[in-house]
């Protein structure tokens, strides 16, 4: 019997704005945009993540341990739009199922001119936000931060959000697919702005540099790792554990596995774990 953590399959998500962080994982063949999102960890249909047990993949929603958050690295290079997400008591208002979502990013790098906008200006509100097709720069309404590799970002439900400019970042968030776009930058595509008034909150923003997080709903830790001596951990919990770094290796014995950035495993209680690498250790859990 392994006990060591069992490797996830991710999925690969074209988006219109999506930036070239994830090319290495693109199939040209497949697809006409670049990857803007790799889940990582989901147990939505819509992201069929598959755990590998021995020779068979398993869908993680049928896997018997399962965790009520979805993890993604997005990558940006045009804005992202400008969206909003119901919060779990806007749920059964708004006549959808599933969970509300709150989200969460971890910055791993961005260009100097990068920006992330999270709610209006101070003086502005919601009145504001059915109107902002009508303005010549939108993200001019908007408090604006300077991201920079380490910031954690939280993203409350019902907080207008947006980026600018070249961002990769780990996302964790609710098992939830509800995003309400507000505006797209004339890209065409449908926005949901009845949706996004009725979930809007005026939310503080939010900006650590504490290298953890969490909210209640989900947690999360990074660890940076020099590459010096192997990492060595016991788990005394589930954990969804993801590797950001340069090409290392798991050690099992005498034997020795690749691993790869955005490599990632689910971690039972009991599960143990030696790697050595240079980069960063993401372990999140509940």
């Amino acid at each position: 019997m392994s006990y060591l953590p069992k490797k996830l399959q991710p999925i690969i998500v074209p988006k219109p704005w999506g930036g070239s962080h994830l090319d290495s994982f693109r199939d040209n063949s497949r697809y006409s945009q670049p990857v803007g999102e790799l889940v990582l960890y989901s147990t939505l249909d819509i992201f069929p993540v598959t755990v590998h047990v021995a020779d068979r993949k398993i869908p993680a929603r049928e896997y018997t341990c399962q965790f009520a958050f979805m993890i993604k690295l997005l990558s940006t290079t045009e804005p992202l739009s400008l969206q909003n997400h119901p919060a779990d008591e806007d749920i059964e208002a708004l006549g959808l199922t599933g969970y509300g979502k709150d989200e969460s990013w971890l910055i791993l790098d961005a260009a100097e001119d990068a920006e992330i906008f999270l709610g209006f200006k101070a003086g502005l509100g919601g009145d504001v936000l059915t109107r902002l097709d009508e303005h010549p720069d939108p993200l001019s309404l908007f408090q604006s931060y300077r991201p920079q590799i380490g910031d954690i970002y939280y993203l409350p439900a019902g907080l207008i959000h947006g980026t600018r400019g070249q961002i990769m970042l780990y996302e964790i968030q609710q098992p939830s697919d509800h995003t309400f776009r507000i505006h797209d930058f004339g890209r065409g595509r449908e926005l949901h702005l009845e949706y996004a008034s009725r979930v809007y909150r005026s939310h503080p923003p939010q900006v650590f540099q504490t290298g953890k997080f969490s909210n209640g709903k989900f947690s999360f830790e990074t660890e940076t790792l020099d590459g010096a001596y192997p990492w060595r951990h016991y788990f005394d919990r589930d954990e969804i554990v993801t590797w950001l770094g340069t090409p290392g290796c798991i050690l099992d014995g005498d034997e020795r596995a690749p691993l790869r950035f955005a490599d990632t495993f689910l971690a039972e209680k009991g599960n143990s774990l030696i790697l050595q690498g240079q980069g960063i250790l993401v372990r999140a859990f509940q």
